[in-house]
């Protein structure tokens, strides 16, 4: 996700929170938030930075797909293909 650098507190704050959720409820194990060195200038000239998360291991990825998965068919597709179905 693409935050303005006036707002990547919140943002952080914000994958911290999906962190907490995906391993509470879902077993799903994720690294902390980080950024990726890559920035967007965005049409109105606002600058924005990326922050991600990585899903862990295998288990996860399958806990992902069972309790999330994705609503992009093509992405579903890819997602199938990494855990074997």
């Amino acid at each position: 996700m693409y935050k303005s650098i006036e707002l990547i507190k919140d943002g952080v704050s914000f994958f911290e929170e999906i962190k907490y959720y995906f391993s509470k409820y879902y077993d799903i194990n994720t690294t902390k938030p980080f950024f990726e060195n890559r920035v967007n200038i965005r049409k109105d000239g606002i600058i924005t930075r990326a922050i991600r998360l990585k899903i862990r291991n295998i288990q996860s990825f399958k806990n992902f797909q069972k309790f999330i998965g994705l609503e992009d068919k093509a992405k579903m597709n890819r997602l199938d293909k990494i855990l074997g179905n």
